[in-house]
């Protein structure tokens, strides 16, 4: 099976996200970032049935979305009227993005009020899976807005040279553009976009990207195009952090989506270990990471780097002596059998829940194979022999 990011340039072949002809930069948002794109997409896959309508206030008012926003993002409370323009635009952004991409219907109810269905439930259930999904669902998106738009050969030679020339070359091309064909007159609206779909697209290539516009001196990470970053708190949230012990706001998002990866991997693979040995049966199902999340923040949340076991296996041989680091013998083992649960799953055309590219990522960011190694294997991987034509 292909791998997430695959589907998604394949599913935005055919749509047409010029921003020339739509008018608008609203395809893809300030709040567009894969963490606040996967929290809604789990959000309208339960609460919404069927093809029902819903609309932005449906979301607003339920338990779900305030468990999400305070626990998440370490939001201010919903009901609170001074953060009433911000969760609008959290939560109308995404649904917004999600709708030019298919995945959901939209109606104009009144202005720029909009009614909602969903049109595509396998794409949603996947986004809802994880913020890794929705990471290849924006750069899927944001390389065909910048492709339709013109902007395809800016986007590249800034990849190519790497430095502030192309960058701003890059950037006042999107400004122009979004200025003479849309309705916005200055150039703070776009400024605040673009990073954002330049740095997702960063993030899939491993390259520098844009952080307060200048060209990064690393390369872009998760922790960079998620919506929490420490430095663009708003007032709302800035007022809600100081009551939140003693986490930062990102630590405190990366806290729960990491528990909810480590659930769904659980619950993925019946609670039942995936390492079959004489000690699978012996205690309840717990979540490990092979590579460890006190090493490897930025892996935690990964689908590909936890594995289940026993609490037998994880006490007496995942984590001996009671120590963080991974046993190095067991580790291995633990990386052959998630590769078995992996390629198990890239043959079962109904499951979404694993990418074996996003396994090599794993390995190559945590040092487990060198550049070159890892860059030939996904293009394998992307590209194998016996790939349909329309690979």
């Amino acid at each position: 099976m292909a791998d997430h990011a695959s589907k998604f340039t394949r599913r935005f072949r055919d749509i047409n996200l010029d921003i020339r002809e739509l008018k608008t930069v609203r395809v893809f948002d300030q709040k567009v970032t894969p963490d606040v794109v996967t929290t809604m997409a789990d959000l309208v896959s339960g609460l919404v049935q069927g093809s029902e309508p819903f609309a932005v206030k449906d979301l607003w008012g339920s338990e779900q979305f305030r468990d999400a926003v305070t626990g998440i993002f370490s939001k201010r409370d919903p009901d609170d009227p001074k953060a009433r323009l911000e969760y609008d635009k959290f939560i109308g952004q995404p649904l917004l993005a999600l709708s030019y991409a298919r995945v959901l219907d939209r109606e104009t109810v009144f202005a720029r009020r909009y009614q909602y269905r969903v049109a595509d439930a396998p794409a949603l259930a996947t986004l809802a899976q994880g913020e890794m999904a929705a990471v290849d669902f924006l750069a899927a998106c944001a390389g065909k807005v910048f492709a339709d738009s013109g902007l395809g050969g800016a986007v590249e030679q800034f990849f190519q040279r790497q430095n502030q020339q192309t960058l701003d070359e890059l950037r006042s091309a999107y400004i122009e553009l979004a200025i003479a064909h849309t309705n916005i007159e200055r150039d703070l609206e776009p400024k605040r976009i673009f990073p954002k779909m330049l740095n997702v697209l960063a993030f899939k290539r491993k390259a520098l990207g844009q952080v307060e516009g200048r060209v990064t001196k690393r390369r872009i990470t998760l922790g960079d195009v998620r919506y929490g970053r420490p430095n663009r708190l708003s007032t709302a949230r800035a007022a809600l952090a100081s009551t939140v012990a003693p986490l930062s706001e990102q630590a405190w998002g990366r806290k729960t989506l990491v528990r909810v990866a480590m659930q769904a991997v659980k619950e993925h693979h019946g609670n039942q270990s995936e390492v079959r040995d004489s000690f699978a049966g012996h205690g309840g199902a717990e979540a490990h990471h092979i590579f460890p999340r006190s090493e490897y923040p930025e892996q935690a949340a990964r689908h590909e780097n936890i594995i289940v076991l026993t609490s037998s296996q994880h006490a007496q041989f995942a984590h001996p002596a009671r120590t963080r680091s991974a046993a190095r013998g067991y580790q291995l083992l633990c990386l052959l059998r998630k590769l078995d649960a992996i390629l198990a799953c890239e043959q079962d055309p109904e499951c979404n829940f694993y990418s074996i590219t996003d396994f090599i990522d794993l390995l190559a960011d945590c040092g487990e194979l060198p550049p070159q190694d890892a860059k030939a294997l996904r293009h394998k991987a992307k590209f194998p022999i016996d790939a349909p034509e329309e690979w």
